[in-house]
């Protein structure tokens, strides 16, 4: 139940946002839960063992979501400065080996957080934007609560032992056809773009495959650091990063799908 609640409070600030604010004001709001989530990607590479501050994390991530949204050659332009920024830092390590991992898990916190949220932001602007960033959300969620309630219940086969305990083979159809269902049924009250009510079985799939994704990628990085949740500030949930892991995935997809297919 807590978890639940925990999901309404946060849920409902950011449909208010979507609905009835303008893209600015989406973008501000990106870039604060883009920040924190770098922040808290940040945190977890510490506990594995390279020395990097979590605040520059969210910085350079807020920097790529700015740029993406300027678009142009910013965001190369942007990528190639925190290279450098990052290359720099890599040269003071002890060994060869520890100045490449800390560039490489330096720049997968950028691209991975700063990118989903960039896109996830320019998406807003598009025709259609509002109803289709609905339709990824409630899709998202949607896998994410049904995943957890019909593993807890008819879970058995674990989907990833070593990875996420906790995932069952169960729990992963059941969101994904929660996912279809919820999908299916926003055609019929919104018009999404790119989205017919039969198209949303495939599009409604594949979010929530992209989603499970994300949500075993960032389990590694948890395992990897040996904590459980990437933070505390969210009750029954853990950090904003274990809430939106499956979004920063499958929300980049989910823009090119409608970059390439609709527009």
């Amino acid at each position: 139940m807590t978890r639940l609640l925990s999901a309404l409070v946060l849920a409902a600030p950011i449909l208010v946002v979507l609905f009835f604010t303008s893209s600015v004001v989406f973008l501000c709001v990106v870039l604060l839960l883009v920040y924190r989530a770098g922040w808290e990607f940040q945190t977890l590479i510490n506990l594995c063992g390279w020395r990097v501050r979590a605040w520059e994390g969210g910085l350079d991530a807020c920097a790529f979501v700015l740029a993406l949204w300027v678009g142009g050659v910013l965001p190369a332009l942007v990528l190639a400065i925190i290279l450098l920024r990052v290359f720099l830092k890599a040269f003071s390590r002890e060994t060869f080996r520890e100045s490449l991992s800390l560039t490489s898990v330096s720049l997968l916190g950028v691209t991975w957080v700063g990118g989903a949220g960039g896109l996830i932001a320019l998406l807003r602007t598009l025709p259609g934007g509002v109803a289709a960033i609905f339709f990824l959300f409630v899709v998202v969620w949607a896998n994410d609560i049904a995943a957890m309630f019909t593993g807890k219940t008819l879970g058995e086969r674990k989907l990833a032992p070593k990875i996420s305990p906790g995932k069952t083979v169960e729990g992963a159809i059941g969101g994904i056809i929660a996912g279809i269902f919820v999908g299916v049924l926003t055609t019929f009250y919104m018009d999404v773009p790119g989205v017919d009510p039969w198209l949303a079985i495939p599009v409604s799939v594949c979010i929530g495959l992209f989603a499970l994704i994300g949500d075993l990628g960032e389990s590694i990085l948890k395992r990897a650091a040996g904590e459980k949740d990437a933070s505390d500030i969210i009750p029954g949930h853990g950090g904003l990063l274990d809430r939106i892991d499956g979004l920063l995935v499958a929300g980049p997809a989910f823009y090119c799908y409608l970059y390439w297919v609709r527009f």
